[in-house]
Order: structure tokens, then C-alpha cells, then sequence
């Protein structure tokens, strides 16, 4: 290969998915017009913001030196406003530009909004964010930030591969006496199967290799902050006074809410005679606070890097990004005879989002214009670097 390709982790989760994806999503550039699709990344963003400005504020009281990189601005996404890095920039500033975002937002957007993510997001964000807080508050002291929002490009020794990432926090760990890299996740649920696939996932390993070439750091750990982002239902009684089994998925902060004051309850009798109050109860305190509920709201994972498992990820990250050179070399060529090639089964193509578009390509053997397809493109005529778009 004679040109530099550039690769991040999710172009390559996305060509070894399936090469044409990878020519749709990178090449052309096409991304789905739904709202809804629209929704949960913008969101995802704002909490990724959140999270920085935390970051930021409490790296300037830490021990020990200042961060080697804090970013100018911190992205709400497509939709929202860019939030300037100041000096006296905290979390609390973040969730004031998402008010004023929200009610600068048409109604229809609103309902929209809420239908996808549960809640209207100044509300959301602030109940994910106390959550957040709640949990980590004892770790956050044994954390010396070392840079926020990195962003960076390094080549893969001579190989004519580089790799380009953007990480979210880089810090050192006092207590365990070694850099981490870190990446924030939001997910609708936290599934107990994900802390064991982060092991095969390459993103943080790759990531992990990245900062310490960029930042001249040996990184020593890599780990996911997940929060979970469907909002916590309310606690409910029975006629009789009891919690309601049939809606469970509420945490102590919900229940803490909930029974601030006494509950009233019409009890089980006709005429009212058996209405009573019911009072919080401290074996559901505790039993809310216990670390497999705490879990289902916010999981953290720290594994040890591993100098075999990265070389074993960065050789796979050059072999993709050959086969991605080669798709672009394909791409321009627009060759019919020569298409980039598609990896079909039922599972994968029901799933994808330009599965429409390909088959009818599939078809006519020609590049066909995707707004019909509930797509927009930004240039067609010229493919981009691979587009980094991990939430």
C-alpha cells in the first residue's frame, strides 16, 4: 500500500461485519435520517459531555500533575450547542445548556425525544448523573486525571496502517499504581454478559496501545464506565399496601424518592376502612443497595492490559485495514464487475441499516441515490477517512 489507511475501531468492527456496510458507512458516508436513530446518539453525546466536564472540574483540585490534554470544547452532538472548556467549567454547566436546548426545542422533537429515551433529557441526564455519583463518589479521590477527550492519530509501525481514536478519559490509578484508559458507555440495559466480551473487544485494547504511543504513557489497564440510560420506573403498591411485583425496575434512589413522605393505600375493602400509609421499609433500602442492584445501573470493568492480546489486535487492525484499502480502491474504481463484496445472512442484513439500499443495489449493479432510502449522504464523490463513531 502506497496511501496511508487510517482505521479506528469502528470502521474495523464494521468492514469485518461486512465490506459493504463498511463502503456505506465510511466510504459513502450514509447514516439513517430516523429520528429515533438520531435520538439515542445525541444523547449518548450529552452524557459523554457530562462526563468530561466532571472530569475536568475535579482534575483542577487533584494531586499530583496537571493533565497533559483537557479539549477547548466538549460536543453535544449534531443537534446540540459545542460547550466551551473553561476555567470554571463543572458538570452542573453541561446539564444547564441541556435545559436550554430542551426548551429551545420544537414540541414535536420533544415527544419524539421522550417516546425514544424515556424522559425529557435535562430530567434524565441529572437522574443518571446522581446515580453516577452516588456510585463512584468513594473512587473518584484515587483518580489523577491525565487527559479528557483525547483525540489522536498514530501509524501502525511501517505497515501503511494508522490507527485514530478519540478516548475518553485517560487516568492514573494511585491505589493500584498504573494508567487506565477509559471509555464511557450508555446502554438501555446493562447486560451481565458484557464485562466477559470486553476481553475480545478491540476498541480499548487498540486504544490502550494509541494513547501510550501519543501520550509517551505506559498504560496499564483498560476499562468501560457503563451507565444504564432507560430511566428508573416508579414504585407502585397494591390495594393492600404491599410493592407491587409487577414493577421492580426502580432503584434506591427511585425508592428513596418514592417514600420520602408516607404512602397512602386505599387497602383491600370497599368502604375504605382499610386504608392506610406505607412507610419505608430498610430491608428494600438494602437490598437496593447491595452491588448486584447497584450493577443493573452503573458497572464499571478494569482488566490488565496484555502486550500479546494488543500485538494480536494490532496485527488483525492492519489485516482489516488492507482489505479496507482495498474496498476504497474498488470503490473508486466503481467497477461493476469488481464490487466491494457483502457478507449476507439473515441476522446481519436484517439488522443493518442500509439493507434496503444494498439489495436494490444488488439488483441493478449500480450506485443508486440513498434518500429514498431513508438515508443522507453528505459528498459521494470522494470516500473519507474511516468516521469514528463509538458512543
Amino acid at each position: 500500500m502506497t496511501d496511508l489507511t487510517v482505521v479506528s475501531p469502528s470502521s474495523l468492527g464494521t468492514y469485518r461485519t461486512c465490506p459493504k456496510k463498511f463502503e456505506y458507512s465510511s466510504l459513502r458516508r450514509l447514516r439513517p435520517k430516523d429520528m429515533g436513530v438520531l435520538i439515542l446518539r445525541e444523547y449518548g453525546s450529552w452524557w459523554h459531555a457530562l462526563r468530561a466536564a466532571d472530569a475536568i472540574s475535579r482534575s483542577r483540585t487533584q494531586d499530583g500533575p496537571a493533565p497533559k490534554h483537557i479539549p477547548t470544547t466538549l460536543s453535544t452532538g449534531d443537534m446540540g450547542p459545542e460547550i466551551p472548556v473553561t476555567d470554571d467549567l463543572y458538570a452542573p454547566d453541561v446539564l444547564l445548556a441541556a435545559q436550554r436546548f430542551w426548551e429551545a426545542m420544537p414540541f414535536e422533537t420533544r415527544e419524539r425525544w421522550e417516546e425514544k429515551t424515556g424522559a425529557p433529557l435535562p430530567e434524565h441526564l441529572a437522574e443518571m448523573d446522581n446515580r453516577w455519583t452516588a456510585a463512584w463518589a468513594d473512587e473518584q479521590p484515587n483518580e489523577q486525571l491525565i487527559a479528557v477527550e483525547l483525540a489522536f492519530e498514530v501509524p501502525i509501525g511501517d505497515t501503511g496502517v494508522a490507527l485514530r481514536g478519540r478516548v475518553d478519559e485517560v487516568y492514573y490509578d494511585v491505589k493500584r499504581n498504573l494508567v487506565v484508559v477509559r471509555d464511557h458507555k450508555t446502554n438501555g440495559n446493562i447486560d451481565a454478559s458484557e464485562s466477559l466480551d470486553d476481553l475480545l473487544d478491540s476498541q480499548l485494547h487498540l486504544y490502550a496501545w494509541g494513547v501510550s504511543v501519543a501520550l509517551g504513557v505506559n498504560v496499564g489497564a483498560v476499562g468501560y464506565d457503563r451507565a444504564r440510560s432507560k430511566p428508573a420506573s416508579q414504585p407502585a403498591l397494591t390495594k393492600s399496601g404491599t410493592l407491587s411485583k409487577s414493577t421492580t425496575d426502580y432503584d434506591v434512589h427511585a425508592y428513596l424518592a418514592f417514600t420520602d413522605e408516607p404512602v397512602p393505600f386505599p387497602g383491600p375493602k370497599k368502604d375504605g376502612s382499610g386504608a392506610r400509609e406505607y412507610l419505608r421499609d430498610e430491608k428494600v433500602v438494602k437490598r437496593l443497595e447491595t452491588p448486584t442492584e447497584r450493577d443493573k445501573w452503573n458497572r464499571r470493568t478494569l482488566d490488565p492490559t496484555n502486550p500479546r492480546m494488543i500485538r494480536g489486535h494490532l496485527l488483525e487492525a492492519v489485516a482489516t485495514g488492507e482489505g479496507q484499502a482495498e474496498a476504497r480502491r474498488r470503490f473508486l474504481a466503481d467497477d461493476p464487475l469488481k464490487p466491494i463484496p457483502r457478507n449476507l445472512s439473515r441476522q446481519g442484513c436484517k439488522s443493518c441499516d442500509f439493507v434496503h439500499l444494498c439489495l436494490d443495489e444488488m439488483r441493478t449493479n449500480e450506485r443508486l441515490n440513498p434518500e429514498p432510502y431513508g438515508l443522507s449522504s453528505k459528498d459521494t464523490t470522494q470516500p473519507s477517512a474511516p468516521v469514528d463513531v463509538e458512543g
